[in-house]
């Protein structure tokens, strides 16, 4: 055979199996005959499925046949998740990465507000963080994944892992889940994300293990050390880009995590009026959009919406989204040009061809101001307008504010993914984020845990996605006295008192306060506390019983007992009292959650 660019084209024999896969071994030959390689690929026939989807050699997804321009925010964060899927379907967006509680009525309830609104639902239920998880993460999948979910027509597949080689899971875990994934749902992808750090070696193996790469970028304010390059400018989208492009070879999907928040959120002074909070503003916004797009990236994600603070921030991300959307079908379908040469280095301006018609992307690659011009040569066209401000575009004369980002050209086709149609009811109640917002001011007002309780969990079943009882055998003389049960999970709990349901929750960072005095008896009495790990660890509960006076926290006197995900009863009390010694995953204070769990 031939090769042509490095491919070659392979004519396979007809295949004998309906179903299944073969064995292809191929031998490489030198110019002088000698053997230069061998190796041996496994190739996977794959049957019809009723919902399909294909990546594309462009990097683009086709969804049984209709193309997607993923515009994608990392999770939802509003308490009403119609309202926030319709807001975000309304600007643009066109996928939403979401946790799911593998419990599979609420994953089709989810993807059932999905498809009403007009959008698709990546999944997130965690991945094995050891070879000795993988077995459960398999029946795992299973379970959270029958048919009714893999055929709705908002599914869009499966987010692996967020960083995995920072986090230190080695990369042969992401390959037995790969082939797993592969051979249950060949017909939706895996995603995997990596932090902005690593050699491209190192990266390469993850890389592999997935069908869609990225990684996560935030560089404002600028120069910022989350970049792991020489560059810490916001141009380090673009590299990043170009990065991620090299990693898979240019032969897989890159979508990468941009800046949706401002780094002064994750300080205790928040909330403080002096605080700067120097979100990225909304040139520069699409500056870190178009760098991204138009350096190999084939999708827009933006991180960190449910920890902005100020809704004009988020307005300006969802101008970016309409505007990208706008512009879809130009990068899914058309042909990216040579960029025109310019008179200083600092000034790029991009073409991409479209239905025999060209449009153009003109940047500061500076935080200055700056003038420049199309070189001489280079065919400079007249009578073009800034899509966005409406203002003239001079190509002999042209000048830009830092980071600034003009496009302009004929005008632009139909977006490839149009925003779907309005919702009367849903439009009438408008965006759902300013209520967010408040509620997360109220949320800072409350009073924190400031108790000795420990994080405890089941010590065999210490997995993403897992589930346990905590349990604790209470004496009780005077029923008359107040008590309450303190409680906060990672994920979320459901309190049982005497084999009576109390109370549920979701949300570590959430400590509530719940009156058991109802619920106990004098005597000995029950307390069962279900954790239930969402996907993602760590996992863990953290409690206090004040009874009597007595302070009663959780440590290793607990007792634990691991759970089947589907299981809806608790075991019974002789049951638990049998169980395990509590394994303490951090003491409060400690791990992921340090001390920011608020009393409700």
């Amino acid at each position: 055979m031939d090769f042509k660019n490095g491919q070659a084209a392979i004519t396979l024999p007809p295949w004998t199996n309906t179903y299944g896969q073969a064995k292809l071994e191929v031998i490489v030959y030198g110019a002088d005959g000698k053997t230069m390689r061998t190796f041996t690929e496994t190739l996977q026939r794959i049957l019809p499925q009723p919902q399909e989807i294909k990546a594309h050699p462009n990097g683009y997804f086709t969804c049984n046949g209709q193309w997607l321009f993923p515009i994608v925010p990392f999770d939802m964060c509003c308490e009403d998740m119609l309202q926030e899927m319709y807001t975000y379907a309304q600007n643009g967006i066109t996928l939403i990465r979401h946790n799911y509680n593998t419990v599979v009525k609420d994953g089709l309830e989810a993807l059932d507000m999905a498809q009403r609104c007009g959008i698709k639902l990546c999944f997130y239920i965690g991945f094995p963080h050891t070879m000795s998880e993988i077995s459960f993460y398999k029946e795992r999948l299973e379970k959270a994944y029958p048919p009714e979910v893999r055929e709705h027509p908002a599914f869009f597949g499966y987010f692996i892992a967020d960083e995995p080689l920072w986090g230190g899971i080695p990369h042969p875990i992401f390959k037995e889940v790969q082939t797993i994934h592969q051979q249950f749902d060949p017909a939706h992808p895996t995603w995997i994300n990596a932090a902005p750090r690593n050699e491209i070696s190192e990266l390469k193996p993850y890389a592999a293990s997935c069908d869609i790469y990225g990684v996560d970028i935030y560089p404002v304010p600028w120069p910022n050390n989350h970049s792991g390059l020489d560059d810490k400018m916001l141009t380090a989208c673009g590299k990043y880009a170009q990065r991620m492009v090299e990693i898979v070879n240019g032969r897989k999907p890159i979508i990468n995590w941009l800046q949706g928040f401002s780094w002064h959120e994750f300080g205790d002074d928040r909330w403080n009026p002096a605080n700067p909070k120097p979100y990225p503003t909304l040139m520069q916004s699409r500056f870190m959009a178009f760098d991204t797009l138009l350096n190999g990236g084939t999708g827009y994600g933006v991180y960190g919406l449910r920890h902005a603070l100020h809704n004009e921030f988020i307005e300006e991300i969802f101008q970016v989204t309409r505007e990208l959307n706008g512009m879809s079908r130009l990068f899914v379908l058309g042909k990216r040009l040579p960029d025109l040469k310019t008179t200083t280095p600092n000034l790029k301006v991009a073409a991409i061809e479209y239905d025999g018609k060209s449009y153009y992307f003109i940047m500061n690659l500076t935080d200055q101001p700056l003038q420049g011009a199309v070189a001489e040569g280079e065919t400079a066209p007249d009578g073009l307008h800034d899509y966005a401000s409406g203002v003239a575009v001079d190509f002999k004369n042209l000048e830009l504010g830092p980071w600034g980002v003009l496009t302009c050209g004929s005008e632009l086709p139909p977006s490839i993914n149009p925003i779907p149609p309005a919702i009367p009811e849903l439009a009438a109640k408008g965006s759902p984020f300013p209520e967010k917002i408040r509620m997360a001011y109220e949320e800072s007002k409350r009073p924190s845990y400031d108790g000795d309780a420990a994080w405890i969990w089941d010590a065999t079943s210490v997995a993403s996605g897992a589930q346990c009882v905590v349990y604790k055998a209470v004496e009780v003389d005077d029923i008359a006295q107040d008590a309450f049960a303190f409680i906060a999970a990672d994920d979320a709990f459901e309190l049982y008192v005497n084999g009576q349901f109390v109370a549920k929750n979701n949300g570590w960072a959430i400590m509530n306060k719940i009156d058991i005095k109802p619920f106990l008896k004098k005597g000995t009495n029950h307390i069962a506390i279900r954790g239930m790990d969402k996907g993602g660890l760590p996992c863990g509960v953290l409690a206090e019983l004040q009874i009597e006076g007595r302070k009663i926290i959780s440590d290793t006197s607990w007792l634990t007992t691991p759970l089947e995900a589907e299981t809806t009863e608790l075991p019974p009390s002789e049951k638990l009292v049998a169980g395990n010694p509590a394994k303490i995953i951090a003491p409060y204070g400690g791990g992921v959650w340090r001390k920011r769990v608020k009393i409700h």
